[in-house]
């Protein structure tokens, strides 16, 4: 098949056709401008809580094929974070607990954003920590250190 007027030889899939450089200027051109501030129809709205919280369920209870999670992994693998962004993941966790430790060997109080920020640092395992925490005999750990949830 040579079609002359739809290029595509698969009716409603570009799949296998791709544009030539000038065709793809012509159209990034003729694109730019539009749907900018007053252009774009949804400009300064915001969505209604209800929308949102609707969007929010779609998402989370849509499960991803195996071919997804697959692409998404192979896109992921190799990425490097810098220690900013790592730090700024860790912050945005909702349920991550501040904590304090003291040193009773130097009487030295250090102030931690999470259980796993205080692990990594004290080079100790954060089960250990949270089971601590948890106790309600209040031991110092290794006979070292004392946990406390911040609130």
């Amino acid at each position: 098949m040579k079609p002359t007027y739809n290029l595509c030889t698969v009716a409603g899939s570009t799949l296998g056709r791709s544009h030539d450089e000038n065709t793809k200027e012509n159209i990034s051109k003729s694109k730019k401008g539009t749907y900018s501030e007053e252009d774009n129809h949804f400009y300064g709205k915001t969505h209604t809580l209800e929308a949102r919280n609707k969007m929010v369920e779609t998402k989370l209870f849509k499960a991803l094929s195996e071919e997804t999670k697959e692409k998404i992994s192979t896109t992921m693998k190799g990425r490097k974070l810098t220690e900013e962004h790592k730090t700024n993941l860790s912050l945005a966790k909702k349920n991550q607990k501040k904590i304090s430790v003291l040193d009773i060997r130097t009487n030295v109080e250090t102030f931690f954003d999470s259980i796993n920020q205080a692990e990594k640092y004290l080079n100790l395992p954060k089960d250990s920590i949270r089971a601590n925490l948890r106790s309600k005999t209040e031991t110092p750990y290794r006979g070292i250190f004392k946990f406390k949830v911040l609130d």
